[in-house]
């Protein structure tokens, strides 16, 4: 299947906002701003309208990347928060994709078991799809995938990096063909491999966002998560660091 990049107009740059002007020239598939200052949608700021439904969450908290004068969406065990999209192909982390978000953990009194980022796994048909967490004692961030009814894989970063101390930290997980998988955590990769197979791509399965089968299960704050039908380049990944770090 071909992609067609999505081409941005001039007319929706911004000149004090140079993540977002960069951001957007590299022709995001989907864009999850977390910018609603009201409401239940989550709104994709791209023409692909793939749009979800925010239960729970609070909006209008203050936004995660620093030159980007924006907001972010906090997620709570406590009050059940979570986003779900009626998913596509273009969040199906197979053949060549990228997927990267902002996050930055906190502790809202009850202390989740797994702080669950994303979750698209088909468990009433083959059991494919994946799943991104991390582990609340160590900040260890963990990719999960499955294939026709098999984990084929579980990824953990063995970082030294807590990516739940509580600072901003920017994650990135890029797909190359066949199945080459690579996560970074503000612009070092701390994993690679090769998967034995490839993540499974059931079509129509809901994405979770903050939550496990619909279940909640994330404290913590999510921003600017953006979808590409392609492996972003090494210099396109670090620019997006460069200009949005903390």
């Amino acid at each position: 299947m071909l992609f067609r990049a999505w081409i941005p107009s001039a007319r929706l740059a911004t000149p004090s906002d140079p993540w977002f002007n960069y951001a957007l020239s590299l022709g995001p598939k989907i864009w999850y701003r977390k910018n609603e200052a009201s409401g239940t949608v989550l709104v994709d700021s791209t023409p692909s309208g793939v749009n979800g439904q925010y239960t729970n969450v609070t909006l209008n908290q203050t936004g995660l990347v620093r030159t980007s004068p924006t907001k972010s969406v906090k997620y709570s065990v406590a009050d059940g928060s979570k986003a779900t999209v009626e998913d596509d192909l273009y969040s199906q982390l197979t053949g060549e994709a990228t997927l990267l978000w902002w996050w930055k953990y906190a502790n809202f009194g009850a202390i989740p078991k797994h702080n669950i980022m994303f979750d698209r796994i088909d468990r009433v048909g083959t059991l494919d799809g994946y799943q991104f967490k991390t582990d609340p004692d160590s900040g260890n961030i963990e990719l999960r995938t499955f294939n026709n009814g098999a984990q084929t894989d579980r990824l953990v970063t063995l970082s030294p990096i807590n990516i739940n101390d509580g600072t901003t930290h920017f994650i990135v997980c890029r797909v190359s063909p066949p199945s080459q998988f690579e996560i970074r955590v503000d612009n070092v990769v701390q994993y690679s491999e090769a998967l034995g197979s490839p993540v499974g791509a059931s079509p129509g399965i809901i994405l979770y966002i903050g939550a496990e089968n619909g279940t909640s299960n994330m404290d913590g704050f999510l921003d600017e998560i953006m979808f590409f039908p392609r492996s972003l380049t090494n210099a396109e990944i670090s620019q997006l660091w460069t200009l949005g770090r903390p």
